[in-house]
């Protein structure tokens, strides 16, 4: 009796430093790297004058999160994670630590610097399925929603004081010198997580056979009814939220309220300000009731505030500019602490009841699957805004998730497929 409350001691005692240690780490990767990718863009605006180029160092960072997630799910679920989580973040050090040995030496072209946001984003996106897949070979269980709701933390926190503090990098630091302290800050950061301490896995194959692997995970979620339709409704949620919401709101602000950028910088933070509420609010609702109703209620709630964001706009000369900038900040407040309500539990769902064996793979397609729809939005977005009134696209958007999570919810109703 007297080894085994021992061995209990030492297991919490091990998942409350892993827990601190993960935490740690993950705020020093992750301020890093959005301070430094705000930065870098508007490096490259002054270095070319162009807003296509501006444009293509977001274009290079997002294609190889929708490429190389499912070959990072592979690698995640075959090869030892923690190797894996320490390595990504070393190379990822190790580049920008060349990149402004080269900046120093030389200049940086538009070329160095794609090239060199692509690879990043390439070690970022293997690093991120790692680390999602591992997060529970990391905490106990009672932990893994904390630890998830502590991710989204982080990172909705870095969203917000990323363009804050990347400007002021910007304008009196030298992009060279920053480099390099994005850099230590990640191999500070892969430091750290050699000292998490890893539960076993039996799942470490030296078996690789990329394609056929990625088959595998396919094949297991296709013989998954809930997880397909888990994945329908966050697809449909990614691409309602950018095409009636990420894409329009900038321009109708912007453009059609005519409320100017520092403004629109204003009324964004009320996105990721909601998605730290609604994290830290996610524990106490899942106690309180089922995954099911929390899914369907949040993504009704998204659904109706974005038909309430376009409302207005049918008669804009009604309504003052400071009912405009209160009213749209409190609407993304909304959306982004339903969000969060909605992702934080989608994780942890997915760490919880997908076996090790193939839960990286899973993950990483269903990210991959999401993923895809942003840009497709995006796209479909910009075209509507040049040819219908922008009113429509949040209007229209909205009554598309309000229609698919009625249909999801009769969905679930009749399924106990993946319940928390």
């Amino acid at each position: 009796m007297h080894i085994s409350k021992t061995n209990q001691y030492y297991k919490k005692r091990s998942s409350e430093q892993n827990f601190f240690l993960f935490v740690v780490g993950s705020f020093i990767s992750s301020f890093g790297t959005e301070i430094y990718t705000y930065a870098i863009s508007l490096y490259v605006l002054r270095l070319t004058g162009s807003g296509l180029s501006y444009a293509s160092t977001y274009i290079s960072k997002i294609i190889p999160v929708i490429l190389f997630n499912p070959i990072g799910g592979v690698l995640a679920d075959k090869l030892d994670k923690k190797k894996l989580i320490v390595i990504m973040d070393t190379c990822n050090g190790l580049l920008f630590i060349t990149l402004s040995v080269i900046a120093i030496k030389t200049r940086l072209t538009l070329p160095i610097i794609l090239v060199s946001i692509f690879i990043s984003s390439t070690l970022t996106t293997i690093f991120n399925i790692s680390i999602e897949s591992a997060k529970p070979n990391i905490v106990s269980k009672d932990k893994l929603l904390s630890i998830n709701s502590a991710s989204r933390i982080i990172s909705s926190s870095s969203i917000i004081l990323g363009p804050v503090l990347g400007g002021l990098v910007f304008a009196f630091i030298k992009i060279e010198f920053f480099m390099i302290v994005n850099g230590v800050s990640f191999i500070i950061s892969a430091i750290i997580e050699l000292a998490i301490v890893f539960k076993s896995s039996k799942q470490i194959s030296n078996d690789l056979n990329i394609i056929e692997d990625i088959k595998e995970g396919l094949n297991y979620i296709y013989s998954n009814k809930g997880i397909i339709n888990l994945f329908m409704l966050f697809i449909i949620l990614n691409f309602s939220l950018t095409f009636g919401i990420s894409i329009p709101m900038p321009y109708i602000v912007d453009q059609v309220l005519e409320l100017g950028s520092k403004t629109l910088g204003i009324i964004q933070s009320g996105f990721p300000i909601g998605m730290i509420v609604g994290s830290f609010m996610i524990k106490k609702l899942l106690k309180e009731n089922n995954y099911t109703k929390v899914l369907v209620i949040t993504s009704l709630l998204i659904a109706v505030g974005m038909i309430i964001f376009g409302l207005p706009l049918l008669r804009r000369n009604l309504f003052s500019d400071m009912f405009y900038i209160s009213f749209i900040w409190i609407i993304l407040f909304l959306l982004g602490g339903s969000v969060a309500c909605i992702d934080i539990p989608y994780f942890y769902l997915l760490q919880k009841r997908i076996p090790e064996y193939i839960r990286g793979r899973v993950i990483s397609t269903g990210i991959c699957f999401i993923k895809t729809s942003v840009p497709l939005a995006s796209l479909l977005a910009g075209i509507c805004l040049d040819f219908t009134p922008e009113y429509i696209l949040p209007i229209s958007s909205g009554t598309l998730l309000l229609f698919y999570s009625i249909v999801f919810y009769v969905k679930k109703k009749s399924s106990t497929t993946l319940k928390i």
